[in-house]
């Protein structure tokens, strides 16, 4: 397993952040915002359209964020909190039970790669 070094390079000194860094920055957060906005939104629409849940706890379960942020904005509007908690608290342990599975899996298939 090879090592990973972290280790701070405190002989560099501060450096004032440029405009090219600050907008290439601003501008790939906007994308990542909007790309995540538009799927929970899809994913809102179709489980409102299929009358699995209403389109405010739709989009509250597949909006990105903490489960305790998502919680809180759920007792805003009314909605089912129990039914938020318990998406998010899903959405968590597959996200976690995917990694862990798979993290294996991907470094084996790059080291094969790596090898040809």
């Amino acid at each position: 397993m090879r090592r990973l070094d972290v280790q701070p390079h405190f002989d560099l000194g501060p450096r004032p952040v440029t405009w090219r860094e600050l907008r290439r920055v601003v501008a790939s957060g906007v994308v990542f915002v909007l790309l995540i906005g538009a799927l929970a939104a899809g994913l809102t629409e179709l489980v409102a359209l299929r009358d699995l849940a209403r389109p405010v706890e739709g989009f509250l379960d597949f909006a990105p964020g903490g489960q305790a942020e998502m919680t809180v904005l759920a007792s805003v509007p009314g909605a089912d909190l129990g039914f938020v908690v318990t998406h998010h608290v899903m959405r968590m342990i597959v996200v976690i039970t995917v990694v862990i599975t798979g993290a294996p899996i991907v470094e084996r298939l790059m080291r094969i790669r790596r090898a040809a």
